[in-house]
């Protein structure tokens, strides 16, 4: 901006007599600056009342479904034993509920150690200076090996156990580690297991080697640990090469037993190729078949009725050409017979001469239809070109073809019936085989299969040695309890699964403790329909509707703020806070007043609510349940259209009124829920059409969000156009002025000039 000199010859305030003479089009520019002013709140108030609306649109979405009313109310008899949920799915009524066992996670309890070992403490101080791996084996069949050496910290291994996907942890206070598998059931349960006498010396100085054998009952059998064992022992047979002998053979067996089910499942499909083929071609064969009999079936019917008609004067094509043909008409019309009384019994003359014209009406029908599949306007069918006999040759030898592939596939299918029962016979055999044999025997390579064969002869033999001297055997120093799964029987049925909650028919099933099975142990689980659910759904949705639309009620009938108009920082600084609050809140307050946007999205909403809607033949609206206005007299400004429900004893309005709406909901829920079906789509719909009916909105708008911001453009255009004019006009004044003081200067010094001269005289 320009830095003005102004007043120094005329002595005048250029500035204040500049800054009147531009006063007019300044006002312009504040006209402008108050009309976007009110733009703005206006936009915010828009904004601010279509969140709401579209908050309702969303809400009544879901309501318009069955599934918003299917709601289920569930009691367990023994809530110590199970809590049960129940979803709209499941069924009402009672069931029972035994629950056997429940899930446990696999968990080791480590052995005391030392009163000086923490977590920082080395295997190298607990007496161990080697390297060696220690392999944690889940069984889902993950392993993870885990290297270990002297400078290996407590904290390191138990960061090691995290990492293979356990739960771990080492007690300073106690002296002992924590394992556990991080889900509960069989399938996630875990062991910790030495890879050599090394790795078994580590579990020992960590205190989590458990013991190999246990007496039960005076006799020395194998622990949960020692299993690898107990199961090697059953393959033990006198000595190392007799035992390897054995694992072989059965080995073997299951191998060739396998590939035998190979060959059988490739003749299968061999076998299934010749059928898939002869089925084909009898499909084929089949069409001719069927194309030559209804030929035939034609020609015959083609023959007989040019027969009958040969002598009477009436042509197939004339026949054809008839929109409609009784067989009572056509045998008067060729002389088969006379007109009789409908009512009067035919004679057998009659009779005959009736069936007659019917036989020719069928005949005709089967030329016609014929002619229309096989023939064309250019190529009509050539009746005296088909020959009978050929075609019945053909079929009969078609037939022959079609037989013969019959009993390929009779032949074929039996084969394939014989092999698959050799491949069951095969599968039994190889699912008989222990777990060891099965899993040796799937191993991709020969390798890999003897030296698996030769661990588990080895582990037969040391199984034998062990169990010979029990003593033998670490007494370990860790406790395990094994995964397991949870099991419950409902109405009969028994259910396992890994974990404690089950989910049945719609129900979810927390099993908190074993009832033992039978009867007597059965506890009752009662399902039903939940009529508060439903009845708190409909009054959450009224509460919501009756929020948005007294707003908007109270918007649209606000009072008239035209004498106020938004301040400007001069006005401003004349008044207190509390007063210009209350200015700008008068206006923002009338900004929507008497909107025709606002008018139409109420009427949509009112009138939707206000509409009955049929429910199996029967009229229902709001008012049928309890739930009504309480009308312009009665009603609170600005609450006429808000619903109240009788019975709500939240409302003091209608507390005192008979609750028809839960009664209704006790009575028939069904009828309810479709009641409120339709009735939340017309609102749903009601406020979507509005959202969709002008290009003036964007999406999910009520209100002409797209007119405001051009408002909005079009006020900043004006502003800055007179904002423009105002700078113009200022620089024309200023101009003129300095016009003025440069001719004062001159005429000043010239004044000095010639009083200088005439003092000088």
């Amino acid at each position: 901006m320009p830095i003005r000199l102004s007043g120094i010859n005329s002595g005048l305030d250029t500035d204040a007599i500049v800054q009147e003479l531009v006063k007019a089009y300044g006002l312009k520019t504040e006209k402008y600056e108050k009309a976007k002013t009110k733009l703005e709140w206006k936009q915010e108030a828009w904004q601010s009342l279509n969140t709401k609306i579209y908050g309702l649109y969303t809400n009544v979405s879901n309501l318009r479904y069955t599934s918003a009313y299917n709601m289920r109310r569930t009691s367990v008899s023994d809530a110590t034993k199970a809590t049960v949920t129940a979803s709209d799915t499941a069924v009402t009524g009672t069931q029972k509920l035994n629950i056997l066992k429940n899930a446990q996670a696999a968990y080791i309890t480590g052995g005391k150690l030392g009163s000086s070992v923490t977590g920082k403490s080395k295997l190298s101080e607990l007496g161990f200076t080697g390297e060696t791996t220690i392999t944690v084996s889940q069984k889902n069949g993950e392993t993870k090996d885990i290297t270990v050496n002297g400078d290996t910290t407590i904290t390191d291994f138990v960061g090691s156990l995290k990492e293979a996907g356990l739960n771990a942890s080492f007690d300073e206070n106690n002296k002992r580690m924590f394992i556990s598998a991080k889900e509960s059931g069989v399938d996630n349960d875990f062991e910790i297991l030495a890879g050599d006498a090394n790795g078994g010396k580590v579990l020992g100085l960590l205190g989590l080697d458990t013991a190999l054998t246990e007496k039960v009952n005076g006799v020395t059998q194998f622990t949960a640990a020692g299993q690898k064992y107990a199961q090697a022992y059953a393959f033990y047979n006198t000595d190392y090469d007799t035992t390897y002998a054995d694992i072989k053979s059965m080995i073997d067996v299951y191998l060739e037993k396998q590939a035998n089910n190979v060959l059988l499942k490739e003749e299968n499909e061999s076998y299934q190729s010749t059928i898939d083929a002869a089925k084909e071609e009898n499909k084929e064969y089949q069409k001719t078949v069927d194309q030559n009999n209804k030929t035939v079936e034609a020609k015959s019917a083609y023959d007989e009725l040019s027969a009958a008609l040969a002598d009477k004067g009436v042509t197939i094509a004339e026949l054809q050409a008839r929109d409609e043909l009784k067989a009572e008409d056509l045998a008067i019309e060729l002389g088969l017979t006379t007109a009789v009384d409908p009512d009067v019994e035919l004679s057998e003359e009659e009779a005959a001469a009736r069936a007659e014209a019917e036989k020719m009406i069928a005949d005709l029908k089967k030329v016609t239809e014929y002619e229309k599949a096989n023939g064309t306007e250019d190529a009509p069918v050539d009746w005296a070109a088909i020959d009978v006999a050929a075609l019945e040759v053909e079929t009969a030898e078609t037939q022959a073809k079609i037989d013969a592939n019959k009993d390929i596939i009779t032949a074929e299918e039996a084969k394939i019936t014989a092999n698959n029962e050799k491949i069951a016979e095969n599968d039994a055999a190889m699912a008989s085989q222990p777990a060891e044999i099965r899993n040796i025997a799937t191993l991709g390579t020969e390798e890999e299969r003897i030296a698996a064969m030769e661990a588990l002869a080895n582990r037969a033999v040391e199984a034998a040695a062990i169990l010979a001297d029990p003593a033998s055997a670490t007494a370990g120093g860790a406790t395990k309890i094994n995964g397991s799964d949870a099991q419950i029987r409902l109405n009969g049925v028994l259910y396992e699964n890994s974990s404690n909650t089950f989910s049945i028919n719609g129900l979810t099933i927390d099993a908190l403790g074993v009832t033992g099975d039978g009867e007597a142990n059965e506890i009752t689980i009662t399902t039903t329909i939940d009529t508060q659910g439903i009845y708190d759904k409909i009054k959450d949705f009224l509460t919501e509707y009756n929020s948005v639309i007294n707003e908007m009620t109270k918007l649209f009938n606000a009072d008239s703020a035209k004498d106020y108009e938004p301040l400007t920082d001069e006005e401003k600084d004349a008044m207190s806070d509390t007063e210009i609050e209350k200015w700008e809140a008068k206006i923002k307050s009338a900004l929507l007043r008497r909107d025709s946007s606002l008018d139409g999205i109420m009427s949509a909403m009112i009138n939707s609510m206000s509409q009955s809607v049929e429910v199996n033949g029967e009229k229902l609206s709001l008012s049928t349940f309890g739930i009504q206005t309480l009308g312009f007299l009665n009603a609170k400004e600005n609450e006429q259209y808000a619903y109240h429900i009788d019975g709500d004893a939240d409302d003091a309005n209608s507390s005192g009124k008979p609750d028809k709406l839960m009664a209704a909901i006790q009575d028939d829920p069904d009828q309810v829920a479709e009641f409120m079906k339709q009735l939340t789509t017309n609102l749903y719909q009601a406020i979507d059409k509005k959202m969709k009916s002008t290009s003036l909105s964007s999406a999910y708008k009520v209100y002409n969000d797209k007119e405001l911001d051009k408002q909005m453009e079009e006020y900043e255009d004006l502003i800055k156009k007179w904002e423009d004019k105002v700078a113009e006009q200022e620089d024309f004044y200023y101009h003129k002025f300095s016009q003025m003081e440069v001719q004062l200067s001159k005429l000043q010094s010239q004044t000095n000039s010639l009083a200088g001269m005439l003092g000088n005289m």
